[in-house]
């Protein structure tokens, strides 16, 4: 359940304008501190209404910080435009876990079909190396009416 009257009233908030004004243009970050509880996640959302053409990241320090922001974006804008890229749970190349491994795909394939407005992440996540993007990309496979695909050649593919 989604509360837009959290966003209305933050984005009626002279402060507010300001920010939204002072977002950097191309690539860039702001800072903004002092919000206390889930506030933080409330002018996020204000952000992203009054940004509709932007991206978010969000990057915590650990994972149960992002799993906060995840919880507190899903109640005020919604989970359908909120993504939580996990850090692997050991290191190296591995993915240990099936579900963590699951849910990073699934992250970055949300972000490569731009249905993405908030990634939620952390540093350690961040500085990992991973060749998902690439292996994705090479996976992909559309399918639309009216073409015409050699059934070894689909097989093959997947």
């Amino acid at each position: 359940m989604a509360l837009p009257i959290l966003v209305e009233r933050i984005t009626a908030l002279d402060a507010f304008s300001r920010l939204h004004r002072s977002l950097p243009r191309d690539r860039g970050q702001i800072a903004v501190a002092g919000l206390p509880g889930s506030s933080d996640a409330v002018v996020l959302a204000a952000l992203v209404a009054a940004a509709p053409n932007r991206l978010f990241v969000v990057v915590a320090d650990q994972l149960p910080e992002a799993e906060r922001w995840l919880a507190d974006l899903q109640s005020i804008i919604g989970d359908e435009r909120v993504a939580l890229y996990p850090p692997r749970e050991g290191f190296g190349e591995i993915e240990p876990h099936a579900e963590i491994a699951g849910e990073r795909v699934e992250t970055l394939e949300l972000l490569a079909r731009g249905a993405v407005r908030v990634l939620l992440t952390t540093a350690r996540a961040v500085q990992e190396r991973t060749r998902l993007p690439r292996a994705l990309a090479d996976a992909r496979l559309e399918l639309k009416r009216g073409d015409e695909w050699r059934l070894e050649d689909l097989i093959a593919h997947l």
